[in-house]
């Protein structure tokens, strides 16, 4: 969808948008020499009118897109529109308004769009953006085959860590056990992740590693990764050294895929987290643009 929008019907949208820009300088232009310009003249209610249709049509587009019949074409053209319209309303809403701004709520209106139009210019990058990316991380599988993967991966770790010793199955059990992903849209866009990533595999081995805990293994600080790196060098038996490094494959492969699951969780929060902004925003600009046309039919 999101790849054709800016040049939808070789950019019709854009060439709408510019000729509105023309027809709404054209009318902020044409007051009577002397007549200082502003919203209360002709021209101002005509931009003021334009300005409100435009703001209604932006906010019509999410309802459009949430519509179980709309077709790829329908939201590449409403989406399209609804960019090139959206910076244009600036331009619009400045004329209407001929910058005159004071403590009042046609400032705040002002602000607010401000706002959601600036943005929305971080949904457009996002959504053209990252959409690629999370293709390219997923590489054909979807976010919950990955994490199947990741269970048995872990699942396959801890079989060969138990034959390496105790120790060795207490490190890649933790290893197991603390692993996380998610946690709030900060969290998640950040990199710092932390909810389970497989409950049902940590509550089934959540009593192993209490067990393992309280057992009186000195164990150090070294990471599953170093430590078999240390066990590797003393290690004499063949068989030995096949196991340590096939569980460090398994590891790395582990690691890979749970990284590949944290980018794809946080490019798609890096998505969703400006609607917190975007949606609440507009919904409080569409309010003060109600509230600031009651006050000038009724109290100007």
């Amino acid at each position: 969808m999101y790849g054709s929008i800016l040049n939808y019907g070789q950019y019709r949208y854009l060439k709408q948008a510019t000729a509105l820009v023309f027809i709404a300088l054209l009318l902020y232009l044409s007051a009577a020499p002397g007549e200082p310009a502003n919203g209360g003249t002709w021209q101002g209610y005509t931009l003021g009118i334009i300005s409100a249709a435009l703001i209604l049509f932006l906010l019509w587009f999410g309802i459009r897109k949430r519509q179980y019949h709309c077709t790829k074409t329908s939201l590449d053209r409403w989406a399209s529109a609804h960019v090139y319209l959206g910076i244009s309303l600036p331009v619009v809403v400045s004329l209407h308004s001929a910058l005159q701004f004071g403590w009042n709520i046609h400032t705040l209106a002002y602000a607010l769009m401000v706002i959601v139009v600036l943005s929305g210019f971080y949904g457009l990058y996002a959504y053209l953006s990252f959409p690629p990316l999370v293709t390219s991380i997923r590489n054909g599988i979807s976010r919950g085959e990955m994490i199947t993967a990741i269970a048995r991966l872990d699942e396959t770790s801890l079989t060969l860590a138990e034959n390496l010793g105790a120790e060795a199955h207490h490190k890649v059990l933790r290893e197991v056990v603390e692993t996380r992903l998610g946690g709030t849209l900060w969290q998640q866009a950040i990199m710092g992740a932390r909810l389970p990533v497989l409950p049902l595999l940590q509550w089934k081995l959540a009593g192993s590693f209490v067990a393992s805990e309280q057992s009186a293994l000195a164990v150090d600080a070294l990471s599953p990764k170093d430590f078999l790196s240390k066990y590797l060098r003393k290690s004499q038996s063949t068989a030995e050294i096949n196991q340590v490094v096939e569980l460090l494959k398994v590891l790395n492969e582990r690691k890979s895929i749970i990284s590949r699951v944290q980018r794809d969780i946080r490019y798609h929060d890096l998505m969703k987290c400006w609607l917190l902004l975007h949606i609440p925003i507009a919904c409080a600009l569409l309010v003060a643009v109600i509230i600031h046309v009651i006050s000038v039919f009724f109290y100007w």
